[in-house]
């Protein structure tokens, strides 16, 4: 911004460096499938950049489509006792960085997957909380309650974004 214009605020794309975006499938109408492989390749290049991820974001079919890697020829152990069948999976853990946890988004961006490490990024405030009394109408009092806060990123190259996603 300038002292005349406001400052924009953008998405989590634009704290992700351009070298960490990938588009899959053709842009346009056509998506790309995010495979295992894919994944573990951007783990790789964020465990090279020094990132300590823990985190798989992006809306509700994301965890279907780690689930069905997870049940790929693997077994999962459950106790002899337990009557419960696990059909999901909310921790991956790849042959790079720690165990990632699957989070499920339901305002995520619908075509995109992220992989964050959450100490880089942090909330930071442009102007405090604080509270204005608007109009006092009969035995009522209005008040306006106001914050602006923003995310930032320490470092744009530790979060990975695969977009366009089918």
């Amino acid at each position: 911004g300038t002292p005349s214009v406001a400052g924009l605020l953008g998405s989590l794309q634009t704290l992700i460096h351009p070298d960490n975006i990938q588009v899959l499938g053709t842009q346009g109408t056509a998506t790309g499938t995010l495979t295992e492989d894919l994944l573990n390749a951007a783990l790789e290049q964020l465990w090279n950049d020094g990132a300590d991820t823990s985190v798989i974001m992006g809306p509700g079919p994301t965890a279907n489509t780690v689930s069905s890697w997870a049940h790929n020829g693997r077994t999962v152990q459950q106790p002899s006792s337990s009557t419960k069948l696990v059909a999901h999976v909310d921790i991956y853990e790849g042959p790079f960085g720690g165990p990632q946890t699957v989070v499920k988004n339901r305002v995520f961006q619908q075509d995109a997957v992220a992989i964050l490490d959450p100490d880089n990024f942090a909330l930071a405030t442009l102007r405090g909380w604080n509270r204005k009394q608007l109009a006092v109408v009969g035995d009522s009092q209005e008040f306006q309650i106001l914050s602006e806060q923003t995310l930032t990123a320490e470092n744009r190259k530790r979060g990975f974004m695969f977009t366009n996603v089918g």
